[in-house]
């Protein structure tokens, strides 16, 4: 018999099929850990599973899930699979082993590490990885690592780390020393040529389908990961680390010219976007230009001007501590009792779920579409669109009052470069290092604020707040938050979602807002406050919140001069974009010219023989209108409004799904290709 490095073909062939047979062990203990995940999360999170949820729909979800895992599992052992089928022949079977042993390491590291984060970041943001993971590069790291480890027990997740990883270890070595026998004389029994090279053959070709996760045409894919009626239990069909890959390959093409547009409007063009979303038919020489659709004339409204401005977004202050049901909690007292002297928009949307998505929108005056804001927008001139020049056309100096530090999300750049005249931020409010982790507490900045107002010059004064955030390390009880318990009318609802300490955060913030406004007005009565949250702020009173308490937030307008109370909330749809234009609206003189995405929240065009406006408001992955509300990222299906008919148009809904996407594309196209519309869209 032939023999080759001192091994006949007999024994390489062994020696092949053993190393295989390794690496299938290998492959086999990744499925059922990443399968023994799934079902962990399932098991952790089971509060969320859907009330008609049964066992043959978390059934479904494994089984389906199984083909996410295996194409992962087959990844894990791609590379020493190759090397069997290349070093083999040579005698070298031991080199492969080497690889698959460094590569299981790997693999114990990487899932382990990724299945420990997984959790807290489902417990914060209701998904498993999407690309705002991708956000946090941009973000304060000092302050989020401060948070992880006082909000999210660092230690006991490091622990946790340590003790699985060593455990797999343990088992995978005790796996690779159980004999596979039947199998391997199986394999190696045949002498011919023939009969191993269909088995070499099938081994490839199984390994193929394994590392596709099908046999079919089409490899496993996001898009069928929708398998049951269960929103939260198909989140867990694909695996954290196939979310880890989505939410990369998101971020990557949101961001780029040459796929973002086509992301978001298909093959339509952006000429034609615009003329569908505006409802507009310009004139050839005026439609390739977007200021012409974005350009807006004030009627007139006030006799005169506020001296004072004041754009208050609130960190996290979402709209269902506002509801009517919740009432007996008592933390937002000081919005409602101004909404109730005010204007209380309360069918209203954030421009996205995380601070930098709203700030920006309003900022900026353009839609957040994903775009990585802080990266672009601080390194172009100002926008045609952006708030501080049109109010610097109307007399007003611009300022930011931030609680933070202006090295989180390149903000303070962000603003500079847009225009802004004063920024402020925790450095230029206290002197010491701010004990809190993301600033200083907002009665700190609401203070420096009013000793920072003076009369005989008009102010723009765009203020983010920070408190009520993670790790919630605020003392409250100190601040005197009354709250020792539950209310009894809403304990049926809760299942400790959120603590009382977190609440007594929303009540602080709720509290020092109040108190601001209340001390401006007293000096400064010529004053206008617009009040709204960021995003919704990731906490409820259950595991479950409707469509609206996980989306909303308010929008409030209130000046004793300028705002007539409306004594009932008003259910005009809108959105963070539409704020600016509803401002400028209400104060401009008549003929002013500005431009903008959104329309004044005060204009039903109701007047004369002008037509009633088909209301809308739109976030990112976000729509309301005045029978329902979307959450297109949790179930793309139209859900209702508190107190509110609903109305399931599937034709209304489907409509504004695709200005939805116009809507986001427009914005993206000016972000970063500019006013110039292309009649056909070809990728750079």
């Amino acid at each position: 018999m032939f023999h080759s490095g001192g091994l006949t073909i007999s024994s390489r062939w062994q020696n092949y099929i053993e190393e295989f047979i390794e690496q299938l062990k290998v492959y086999i203990f990744a499925v059922v850990y990443l399968g023994l995940f799934r079902l962990v999360l399932i098991v952790y999170f089971n509060d969320k599973l859907d009330t008609s949820t049964d066992l043959s729909d978390i059934f479904l979800a494994m089984a389906h899930g199984f083909r996410f895992d295996s194409g992962i599992a087959a990844l894990v052992i791609l590379v020493p699979f190759l090397a069997n089928i290349a070093l083999s022949p040579f005698g070298l079977t031991p080199l492969a082993a080497y690889l698959r042993r460094g590569f299981s390491v790997f693999m114990v590291v990487i899932m382990t590490l990724v299945f420990v984060v997984t959790i807290p970041y489902f417990k914060e943001y209701d998904s498993q990885f999407d690309y705002f993971l991708f956000e946090i590069l941009y973000d304060d790291r000092s302050a989020v690592m401060r948070t992880i480890i006082e909000g999210y027990n660092l230690l006991s997740s490091i622990l946790a780390f340590s003790v699985i990883s060593i455990l797999c270890f343990f088992l995978l070595k005790r796996w690779h020393r159980l004999p596979f026998t039947p199998l391997s004389r199986l394999l190696t029994q045949p002498k011919n040529l023939l009969p191993r090279s269909l088995i070499a053959i099938a081994i490839v070709l199984l390994t193929f389908a394994a590392a596709r996760g099908s046999f079919r045409s089409r490899p496993a894919m996001r898009k069928w990961a929708d398998i049951t009626t269960d929103i939260f239990l198909n989140q867990t069909v694909m695996n954290p680390i196939r979310h880890l890959h989505y939410a990369y390959k998101d971020f990557r093409s949101i961001n780029s010219k040459r796929e973002g547009i086509q992301k978001l409007l298909g093959d339509i063009s952006v000429r034609t976007a615009a003329k569908e979303y505006f409802s507009l038919d310009l004139p050839e020489d005026k439609a390739g230009d977007l200021s012409n659709y974005l350009q807006r004339t004030a009627s007139g409204s006030l006799a005169e001007m506020p001296d004072h401005i004041f754009i208050i977004v609130m960190e996290s202050y979402d709209s269902w501590p506002l509801l009517p049901r919740y009432k007996s909690l008592k933390i937002a007292d000081n919005l409602e009792h101004l909404g109730e002297n005010g204007v209380f928009f309360n069918h209203f949307l954030p421009a996205g779920s995380n601070t930098i998505a709203s700030i920006s929108a309003i900022l900026l005056g353009i839609p957040y579409t994903g775009l990585n804001i802080s990266r672009i927008a601080a390194s172009k001139p100002p926008f045609l669109t952006s708030t501080p020049g049109i109010f610097k056309r109307l007399g007003y100096k611009t300022r930011l009052y931030y609680g933070g530090f202006i090295s989180w999300q390149n903000i303070g750049n962000l603003f500079q470069a847009q225009g802004i005249d004063e920024i402020y931020a925790a450095p230029s409010i206290e002197e010491k290092v701010p004990d809190g982790v993301w600033g200083v507490e907002d009665e700190q900045l609401f203070q420096f604020i009013q000793t920072n107002t003076t009369a005989g010059v008009k102010t723009l004064n765009i203020i983010l707040t920070t408190t009520y955030h993670p790790p919630f390390n605020l003392d409250v009880k100190t601040k005197g938050f009354p709250l020792s318990e539950i209310p009894a009318d809403i304990r049926a609802d809760y299942d400790g979602s959120i603590t009382l300490n977190q609440l007594g955060h929303f009540w602080y913030c709720d509290r020092e807002v109040g108190k601001f406004v209340n001390a401006i007005e007293k000096v400064y009565p010529s004053s206008l406050f617009a009040i709204t949250g960021d995003h919704y702020g990731r906490r409820f009173l259950n595991s479950r919140p409707s469509i609206y308490e996980h989306t909303s937030v308010p929008f409030i307008l209130y000046s004793k001069k300028f705002i007539t109370p409306q004594g009932t909330r008003n259910p005009t749809p809108g959105s963070h974009i539409d704020i600016i234009p509803t401002i400028v609206e209400l104060i401009a003189p008549a003929g002013f010219q500005y431009h903008s995405f959104g329309r004044s929240m005060l204009d039903r065009g109701e007047k004369g023989n002008k037509p009633a406006i088909m209301r809308f408001g739109i976030g990112h992955q976000t729509i309301v209108a005045e029978n329902f509300i979307a959450n297109l990222k949790i179930d793309r299906n139209p859900a209702p409004l508190p107190d509110t008919d609903f109305v399931n148009n599937s034709e209304l809904f489907h409509s504004l799904v695709k200005k939805h996407d116009q809507f986001l594309g427009l914005g993206w196209w000016l972000m970063l290709r500019g006013e110039v519309l292309e009649a056909s869209v070809a990728p750079d």
